[in-house]
């Protein structure tokens, strides 16, 4: 079933919106791909984040399966020379990284302005991880960019699995 969401002023911020882009045809199967869908229903629908939260384990694990299934095409992307076509789905492997990480710590992502901001301010995160996503931001379609994402979902994936143990 498709519907259609509008994206808030708060998140047409480039690379993942732009500033024209107000709504968006969704599907149960491209909402992984949207970036930052689940935060973005939350404020249009003025959810409090505390159900996001709630089930904030169970999409952390969607989102790693969803990473883990599309890692492989982005690399084939990147080995093809087909770096305008891999840009797409690094700007959401990116945005899904960074809705991980915010869940991991408690909160939900309400707006990107002063996104670096919030990412520096986070107490569970990777080493440099707001300048490494500001990298990543910068050259979505390079092939740095991609081992960099690879490498911040491994060690965000180790931090996780740690956090949950000691829970």
């Amino acid at each position: 079933m498709e519907r259609i969401i509008f994206i808030p002023s708060e998140f047409r911020i480039k690379p993942f919106y732009d500033h024209s882009s107000e709504k968006i045809e969704l599907s149960d199967e491209n909402r992984l791909i949207v970036p930052f869908y689940h935060e973005i229903d939350c404020v249009n629908n003025q959810r409090k984040s505390d159900k996001l939260l709630q089930k904030a384990d169970t999409l952390i694990i969607q989102l790693f399966d969803h990473w883990k299934a599309n890692k492989k095409t982005i690399s084939d992307l990147f080995r093809n020379r087909d770096k305008e076509k891999a840009k797409d789905p690094m700007i959401s492997a990116i945005a899904n990284m960074i809705s991980i990480l915010m869940l991991m710590n408690e909160e939900v992502l309400i707006n990107l302005e002063n996104l670096q901001a919030i990412l520096s301010n986070l107490p569970i995160q990777p080493i440099n991880f707001a300048e490494r996503v500001s990298f990543l931001l910068k050259q979505p379609n390079n092939y740095h960019s991609f081992i960099q994402l690879a490498g911040l979902y491994e060690e965000i994936e180790k931090q996780y699995y740690k956090q949950k143990i000691k829970r």
